[in-house]
């Protein structure tokens, strides 16, 4: 990516909204974008709706969470947002803490 691109896009708030936008909806956009970035080879990457399949849960399907460790996170609206299979975890979107978090299924409930 050019660099004197992304130094105009900071210096455009309608950009930068957008950019901060996209990347509340797909958190791990920016770890792709730099992985792409590295080398020169080309990355395969999946989409969360394909490392979603097979899975209990789906694409933006609302969950609750609970028995975490964290009890902060525990009784929170979520979302899934993907799964991160070395983790053994789904991506959720905290909607009210505006936040990402990695949970194990089991402290996942459908909402």
């Amino acid at each position: 990516m050019d660099p004197n691109l992304i130094s105009e896009m900071m210096k455009n708030p309608e950009m930068m909204k957008m950019a901060e936008e996209m990347l509340k909806k797909n958190p791990n956009m920016m770890n792709d974008l730099m992985k792409g970035m590295g080398g020169g080879e080309s990355v395969v990457t999946q989409t969360p709706e394909q490392n979603l399949e097979g899975r209990r849960f789906e694409f933006n399907e609302e969950v609750i969470t609970n028995g975490l460790k964290n009890e902060s996170f525990n009784g929170q609206n979520g979302m899934i947002k993907n799964y991160n299979s070395e983790k053994d975890r789904y991506e959720i979107y905290i909607m009210d803490m505006d936040k990402s978090i990695l949970v194990r299924e089991e402290n996942l409930v459908s909402n």
